[in-house]
C-alpha cells in the first residue's frame, strides 16, 4: 500500500511539473513571438531525360485505357519514376550536387497533366546534406509548362 501511494504521488508531481513548463506557451499573458523568417535562394537545373541510353525517368506503370493519340508516349495512368541529376550550370556535364528522385502520375484524361512528387537532395556544395520536397500539379499546354 506504501509504494502505492508513493507512487500515486510521484506521478501527481511529474504531471504538475509538466503542466507548469507546459503552460507558458499556451498563456493569454505572453504573447507568443515567432523566430526571424530565414530565406535561402537556391540556384541549380534540373534535367529530365526520357530516353536514350540512360534514362532519368523511366514508366513503370500504364493504364491499358489510352485517351492520347497512339504516338503519345505515356498515358492516362502512366507513372514514372524519376532520377534526376542537378547540376551548376545548364550543360548536363556541369558539376551535379545532387539529385531529384520521386513519381509522376499523369492524372487527366482530357489534357496532359500531371501531378509531380520529388525529393530534392543536395550531395555537394553548400547544402550538401539538405533536402526538401516537392509535391504540384503539372498541366502542359502546348509548348508551355503551367505549374499550379
Amino acid at each position: 500500500m506504501e509504494r502505492s501511494m508513493i507512487l500515486a504521488w510521484i506521478l501527481v508531481l511529474s504531471s504538475t511539473v509538466v503542466l507548469t513548463c507546459c503552460r507558458s506557451y499556451y498563456s493569454d499573458s505572453v504573447p507568443y513571438v515567432s523566430a526571424p523568417k530565414k530565406v535561402t535562394h537556391l540556384h541549380f537545373f534540373l534535367h529530365d531525360t526520357l530516353t536514350g541510353e540512360s534514362p532519368s525517368a523511366v514508366s513503370v506503370a500504364s493504364s491499358n485505357i489510352t485517351i492520347f493519340p497512339d504516338h503519345a508516349a505515356v498515358h492516362f495512368g502512366s507513372v514514372l519514376a524519376t532520377d534526376d541529376p542537378l547540376t551548376v550550370a545548364p550543360e548536363i556535364t556541369s558539376e551535379v550536387i545532387g539529385n531529384a528522385q520521386g513519381l509522376t502520375v499523369l492524372a487527366s484524361q482530357h489534357e496532359l497533366s500531371m501531378v509531380v512528387y520529388l525529393d530534392f537532395g543536395f550531395t555537394r556544395g553548400e547544402f550538401n546534406g539538405s533536402s526538401f520536397s516537392v509535391f504540384s500539379r503539372e498541366v502542359q499546354d502546348g509548348d508551355r509548362v503551367c505549374r499550379a
